[in-house]
């Protein structure tokens, strides 16, 4: 969901840096005028706050399991455990950072076998 709004948020900037065409056919016929610029920048607003508050609650909550992962006393173990549960690696990505023959089956069922 983070990777989400930072894309729209990429998405917004971008589209508010491109220059907008205005011809007399596009221009506002009524009192009811809406500001485009305004109402991007509104939105490119609330989109960073959006991030920063999910960026806050998942540190939040990803203290418990760091503090989890640093009481692991076995090193290859607490390296599984952090790269796979932080960092979001696949489980192939996993057995390549560790090495030493390591398969994605082999380290995911040693991880599963751990925390059982």
């Amino acid at each position: 969901m983070l990777e989400r709004e930072e894309r729209m948020l990429a998405a917004l900037v971008a589209m508010a840096g491109q220059p907008q065409s205005s011809s007399p056919s596009q221009s506002p016929r009524s009192p009811g005028v809406k500001d485009k610029v305004g109402d991007m920048a509104i939105e490119i607003a609330d989109t960073k706050e959006r991030i920063r508050f999910m960026r806050e609650q998942l540190a939040k909550n990803e203290q418990p399991i760091k503090d989890f992962i640093n009481g692991v006393t076995d090193a290859q173990m607490r390296m599984i455990l952090l790269l796979r549960f932080t960092k979001a690696l696949t489980w192939r990505e996993v057995a390549g950072f560790i090495g030493g023959g390591n398969t994605k089956e082999s380290v995911k069922t040693a991880c599963y076998r751990y925390l059982s």
